[in-house]
């Protein structure tokens, strides 16, 4: 019988039938007949920050140049009713395309735990895009109240009723749109119970209903392993909306705020691994899982030194060998050792150039070999 590793002078656990990459692999090589979808939790990092324009986070630019080099269809994916283009203290402020005229944020529920709360009669968001279809996402709760959808000015669904005897995630889908721009408008109206509507966001197809490569950015600035972990079973809250996605690959991007927010290690190792484990459970797809060890991102004195942090990602992947590490640290100087290259914008987080090269050493990490 041959022998795979001498054939190809790879190590055994290498190869494609073997990697914790094999369910996105086939998934890839399936584009062409089914979408091959990629879903990303994480912090503002993933988010994006850093970035002086929406869309040139290292999640987007993976998308937009995955489906150049494995050709394929894709639209936006999967976005949040709102953003977090920057921190405290002269960040970059980027515009992001999801308006809204009032209400406010929600930090708890939905994927990326990210919603808008729509108030008051009239309260609405105001999303352009171009696609060739769309679907809101929203949340069912006790006496939610209704919302009606209008699409370049002509309503399409007049009374969308979000009250439930049970809490959880909820989908209206568009019918099939002419490809190009397009404006779409949820809003409030007087019917329905006191609750707030919760829209998470939007999901955009363009030419990907049925195939193509799809990607949905779950992050948010300032989360840690602990929101990810204590929200896993929580019906209104990410890990739900794993089993509408039913990704094949799931990138966790989770740790540094952890490290310096002091949480300890050990807590962080068992909030991955709780994490993991209901990725699994809701997706219903097993999906290849990668563990994103970010590069040392600031020069803080914490309870942990960063080799262990280190070591924490490390541990959990090595326990599990459906999990993959995608190791930052080993293909970019951190900051604050050197930036002359300009790959960060702060000690913290990447600039453009930064957020571009992490999607390049992404996509060739994901690529089969």
């Amino acid at each position: 019988m041959t022998d795979w590793s001498e054939l190809t002078g790879k190590p055994d656990y290498l190869l494609p039938h073997n990697t914790p990459l094999r369910k996105w692999y086939a998934a890839l090589a399936n584009r062409h007949y089914a979408p091959a979808k990629i879903a990303v939790i994480g912090d503002s990092l993933s988010e994006g920050v850093g970035a002086s324009q929406y869309g040139r986070g290292w999640v987007p630019k993976m998308a937009e140049l995955l489906r150049a080099r494995f050709p394929a269809p894709g639209g936006a994916g999967f976005v949040a009713s709102w953003d977090n283009p920057g921190y405290g203290g002269g960040e970059p402020s980027y515009i992001y395309p999801v308006s809204q005229n009032s209400g406010y944020y929600s930090d708890i529920d939905g994927f990326a735990l990210k919603c808008n709360t729509l108030l008051a009669t009239g309260d609405r968001l105001t999303y352009t895009f171009t696609g060739t279809s769309i679907h809101v996402w929203y949340l069912k709760q006790f006496a939610g109240g209704n919302f009606s959808v209008t699409i370049d000015g002509v309503v399409v669904a007049s009374s969308i009723v979000t009250a439930s005897s049970t809490s959880g995630p909820a989908v209206w889908a568009s019918a099939a749109l002419v490809a190009g721009n397009h404006t779409i408008l949820v809003t409030r109206i007087s019917t329905g119970g006191s609750s707030p509507v919760l829209v998470n966001g939007f999901r955009v197809f363009n030419g990907d209903e049925n195939k193509g490569i799809q990607v949905f950015n779950g992050s948010q600035s300032g989360l840690t392993s602990v929101n990810f972990a204590t929200g896993a079973s929580d019906w209104n809250r990410w890990a739900r909306w794993l089993s509408i996605i039913k990704p094949q690959l799931v990138v966790i991007e989770l740790g540094l705020n952890d490290w310096a927010g002091d949480i300890p290690m050990a807590s962080l190792k068992t909030n991955l691994e709780i994490i993991i484990s209901a990725i699994r459970t809701q997706s219903a797809t097993d999906p290849s899982i990668v563990i994103f060890a970010s590069a040392e991102a600031n020069s803080g004195t914490y309870a942990a030194t960063y080799s262990q942090l280190y070591s924490t990602w490390k541990a959990v992947v090595n326990n599990d060998p459906k999990t993959a590490l995608f190791d930052a640290s080993s293909r970019f100087v951190p900051p604050h050792v050197d930036n002359t290259d300009g790959y960060y914008y702060d000690l913290m987080h990447p600039s453009d150039k930064g957020h571009a090269a992490i999607a390049d050493r992404m996509v060739s990490f994901l690529s089969p070999l």
